[in-house]
């Protein structure tokens, strides 16, 4: 059997979990050529987002044995244990796919993060999906983000912005929270509590995408 270099990822947050990507590809640069495979631990829900990933050899869920010979790249099963939550704690600024990095080991030596960005990758049907999105309707696609999970994150004039992009006539808006319903904007198809792959796929046809630092944000950068 190959090395196996595990990453481990149990909390709930999109974000967070979609910055772990260039752990996953820079960890994957560094072992393939000695045979070595990149396999992830995480909740179900978060696996939607990585199934297509080319760099995974597998993905396994919480409680699944692993071979006795795993090597742990990044463990990251509690808040106390995620960088990007203790920086935040300390009142650290941050790019959580640097602080990542940072933490992670592969064969005794820590990840050089290079700055590249999270990406997420589609299935031919999904890239179908997103071709059939983008023809079927003709007006540029705006998707706005109107409100994060910490109550610190806020634009503060993001309904105005909302009103102003929906009198555009050569605009079609799309609303990614719930808070989208509330609006009640005329015209705006609200994109809430999507399957996580559906959510990617609708981002993926997006001309523009605007938000604050939330799982979405994350989402539309990485797609």
């Amino acid at each position: 059997m190959s090395n196996i270099y595990l990453i481990r990822r149990l909390l709930a947050s999109i974000g967070d979990a979609i910055c772990i990507e260039p752990v996953i590809s820079l960890a994957h640069e560094m072992v393939h050529q000695q045979g070595g495979q990149v396999w992830l631990q995480c909740d179900d829900r978060i696996a939607d987002f990585f199934r297509q990933h080319p760099l995974i050899a597998q993905i396994l869920l919480p409680g699944q044995v692993l071979p006795s010979d795993t090597q742990t790249v990044l463990d990251i099963s509690t808040g106390d244990q995620c960088p990007s939550i203790r920086s935040l704690m300390t009142g650290g600024k941050f790019n959580a796919a640097e602080l990542f990095c940072d933490a992670s080991i592969v064969d005794g030596h820590p990840l050089a993060f290079d700055g590249r960005a999270p990406k997420l990758y589609f299935s031919d049907e999904e890239k179908q999906r997103i071709n059939f999105i983008r023809s079927s309707i003709p007006k540029k696609k705006v998707a706005v983000q109107i409100k994060a999970g910490h109550w610190w994150k806020v634009y503060p004039h993001l309904k105005t912005l909302v009103d102003l992009l929906a009198k555009q006539e050569d605009i079609q808006l799309f609303l990614t929270n719930d808070e989208a319903i509330s609006f009640k904007t005329p015209g705006m198809i609200p994109l809430v509590r999507l399957p996580y792959r559906d959510l990617m796929v609708w981002l993926g046809a997006m001309d523009l995408f605007i938000g604050l630092d939330s799982g979405p944000t994350h989402v539309a950068a990485a797609v």
